[in-house]
């Protein structure tokens, strides 16, 4: 149920949100999004690290190009199949601190 809310969160947040390289002030507003969409499903202290988390590893294994395709209407598989990754990566922390 967690994850499937993660990944859920993860979708809506992530997709609309990003932009090439985090522009100014956006890596704020992407991770206010998050906590404000994850704290319902996890609670305000798993969603603050959960939201870390994904930034963290959005910033750390998404390139430049991978930024460029999140704007696309239609995400190809392989990139959702990376964000889910990621998603899934962050809820496996949070379980194994909870």
């Amino acid at each position: 149920m967690i994850r499937r809310a993660a990944l859920a969160i993860l979708s809506l947040v992530v997709l609309p949100a990003l932009a090439a390289d985090w522009p100014p002030g956006m890596r704020e507003v992407f991770r206010e999004g998050c906590l404000d969409s994850a704290g319902e499903a996890l609670g305000r202290e798993p969603a603050s690290r959960y939201c870390d988390c994904t930034v963290a590893r959005i910033e750390r294994d998404f390139s430049a190009d991978d930024f460029a395709a999140l704007q696309q209407a239609e995400l190809p598989a392989p990139l959702m199949e990376r964000l889910q990754w990621v998603s899934g990566q962050c809820l496996g922390e949070l379980q194994g601190q909870g």
